[in-house]
């Protein structure tokens, strides 16, 4: 598995992602953050910008986070020391299979490109819609939202 470290500049904490997530950011070691919508852009600002829009609109500060690709990297390194060994092994296997760890690889090449991203907790189809309504026109490159036991591309 690639290195995925990259110069970090803070914006947001490492412990803000985590807190968002809710310790649901793995599913058997891979990088599976359930009822939550990634969504990617090709700029820290856009996620900034579609951060507001969801604010505006009712979305709590814990329901959302925009991120950029340094913060991006160094959470998933992290979460990779975390996962160690058995993380690699089944993300191997997701990439393998053609499930998961493909979102993955391609959130890592884009946060490397200088994409933002922005995290938002979503549990029904109704707020999925929602929030995609919202941001789509602010051009996404991707829309990911990890349901329990599928994920569902938004785009």
């Amino acid at each position: 598995m690639p290195e995925i470290i990259q110069t970090f500049q803070p914006h947001v904490c490492m412990d803000q992602l985590s807190t968002l997530f809710n310790g649901s950011e793995t599913w058997l070691g891979v990088f599976y953050p359930r009822k939550h919508i990634i969504t990617t852009f090709p700029s820290f600002e856009i996620a900034i910008s579609a951060k507001h829009a969801l604010r505006t609109i009712g979305f709590r500060p814990d329901e959302v986070r925009a991120v950029s690709g340094g913060e991006m990297l160094r959470f998933l390194n992290e979460l990779r020391a975390r996962t160690g060994f058995l993380g690699d092994l089944m993300t191997e296997f997701s990439r393998l299979i053609g499930t998961e760890a493909l979102f993955l690889d391609r959130d890592i090449w884009e946060a490397r490109h200088g994409a933002g991203f922005l995290a938002v907790r979503c549990s029904t189809e109704r707020v999925a819609d929602h929030i995609r309504e919202h941001v789509r026109p602010l051009h996404p490159t991707a829309m990911q939202w990890y349901r329990t036991r599928a994920v569902w591309s938004l785009i």
